[in-house]
């Protein structure tokens, strides 16, 4: 009776461990997902925000990102759901080039100086921030 109660306890611990695995392997599965909504900081000069946030968004307000003119001028803005609006532009080809890479999963860090000039534009292209819905 002790070696089959034995195995039983066996069996049963066994069967837990595999279950736990299973489980911790399908959650890590799905995979790390952000959200981040528009977030201007007028004092600061700076928004940011992913793009997928900003379209899924139930208020209906928010917007974030850049178009690059034919003259190469890059022109980034962004709208938080309050209303708040900071836009900046720039000539520079690092800012172009980061510009160019945004796409419907990126994520967007701009700031401006009192002229409306960029001073700094990243953008994040990975993986966990929420994609732009259809």
């Amino acid at each position: 009776m002790r070696i089959l109660t034995s195995r039983v306890y066996a069996l049963v611990a066994g069967s837990f461990v595999l279950i736990s695995c299973s489980l911790l392997a399908s959650r890590t599965w799905a995979g790390l997902r952000r959200t981040e909504p528009v977030i201007i900081n007028t004092a600061g000069r700076y928004a940011q925000g992913s793009l997928g946030s900003a379209r899924d968004a139930a208020d209906g307000n928010q917007s974030i990102g850049c178009v690059i003119r034919e003259s190469g001028l890059v022109s980034c803005s962004a709208r938080s759901a309050s209303n708040t609006v900071l836009s900046c532009g720039s000539n520079d080809p690092l800012y172009r080039a980061a510009a160019q890479s945004l796409n419907g999963d990126s994520r967007l860090y701009f700031s401006a100086d009192a002229a409306g000039n960029c001073t700094s534009l990243v953008v994040e292209n990975y993986s966990f921030w929420l994609p732009k819905p259809p």
